[in-house]
């Protein structure tokens, strides 16, 4: 995962894959069967580690603040990552769903599940007044899944926690 995170899918090829695992050739495809199946299971293996525990919405603060943290979270991320790698699913979606279908589905199923927890969360707070009643939360959501996004594939040109913070800031300023 690492290696196509930091390359990306087409400037990786199979022999620094096998060096970089430390396998022969023969091993990667008799495991895997192809480069690209090899891709397809570390983005799997990032999504799953990246997702919300099934717990995230038990024990929430109000929704601003829960949204507010997610933001800040992927800002910590950023920050942290020295070799400016972004966030593995962006760069996929950004690499290969302009012309894969496979990876254009998953993109958008990915987008959705982003959306649906932004869209949860604001239920939550439109229902505790964190969220003004009048907010059209499904908009609100994708405007929120872009921001993070967005967010993501700037990190890819900066580490700077000023910069990235400013642009939370202006982000969630959306849900006063």
């Amino acid at each position: 995962m690492q290696l196509f995170w930091l390359q990306g899918y087409e400037a990786t090829s199979v022999r620094e894959l096998c060096e970089h695992m430390g396998i022969q050739k023969g091993s990667l495809y008799d495991t895997f069967g192809s480069k690209r199946a090899l891709y397809l299971a570390a983005l799997e293996r990032y999504l799953k580690l990246n997702l919300p525990p099934a717990d995230f919405y038990d024990n929430l603060g109000s929704a601003k603040s829960t949204i507010a943290e997610i933001f800040a979270h992927k800002v910590d991320i950023s920050v942290a990552d020295k070799q400016c790698r972004g966030c593995f699913f962006v760069n996929t979606i950004v690499e290969l769903a302009p012309h894969d279908a496979e990876f254009a589905a998953i993109g958008k199923e990915g987008r959705k599940e982003y959306e649906e927890t932004f869209y949860r969360l604001l239920a939550i707070g439109q229902r505790t007044g964190d969220i003004r009643p009048e907010r059209d939360i499904t908009s609100l959501a994708n405007y929120l899944t872009n921001s993070m996004f967005g967010l993501r594939v700037m990190a890819k040109t900066t580490r700077d926690r000023q910069v990235l913070e400013g642009i939370v800031e202006t982000t969630l300023s959306v849900l006063d």
